[in-house]
């Protein structure tokens, strides 16, 4: 049975957060690397190329994803791994750029232009990361995504609501 569905996907601390953290909190560095070792399990195994149909929605502007992207593609064609991508380098890049994005916790104007060099975007999605973050993380975010430089009118508008109603087709008429 064929599965169209969005998942959303959201980091965790790991159980060693303890031992690694160091005393600081996980979203600092432990949930954008969650986030970016989960997508890249999910490319080496093949699972988003298997299931196409599953719109995934990665959080926090891909965390750590963004910034090791070319070392992921870069590192799909090392014959030793016995899971990698078939299509190399080129499915890597096209997996990356099929993904979704929200910004919960991550608008600016750095992660934007770090998208947009790995998807369009009309697959960023403006996030809010509630429950999870308290107001007054959510009212910095809501700051910082007004604040956005760079982005056409359109583009802004399609971040801010546009492009969740395309994701999500029956929001479109609310």
């Amino acid at each position: 049975m064929r599965r169209h569905c969005a998942k959303l996907l959201n980091p965790t601390s790991p159980p060693c957060l303890e031992a690694v953290g160091l005393g600081r909190p996980a979203p600092i560095l432990e949930f954008p690397m969650d986030t970016a070792r989960t997508i890249t399990d999910l490319i080496f195994a093949g699972t988003l190329v298997r299931y196409p149909d599953i719109r995934v929605i990665v959080p926090h502007a891909g965390g750590a994803l963004t910034a090791v992207a070319e070392r992921i593609a870069g590192f799909s064609t090392l014959p030793f791994l016995q899971k990698r991508p078939q299509g190399g380098q080129e499915e890597v890049n096209k997996v990356l750029a099929s993904l979704y994005y929200d910004l919960a916790g991550s608008a600016s104007d750095g992660a934007i232009e770090r998208l947009r060099r790995l998807t369009s975007l009309t697959h960023v999605l403006f996030g809010c990361d509630f429950p999870f973050t308290p107001a007054s993380g959510i009212d910095a975010n809501v700051d910082g995504f007004e604040k956005l430089r760079g982005l056409t009118a359109a583009e802004h508008e399609g971040i801010a609501s546009g492009n969740a109603r395309q994701l999500f087709p029956r929001l479109a008429s609310k």
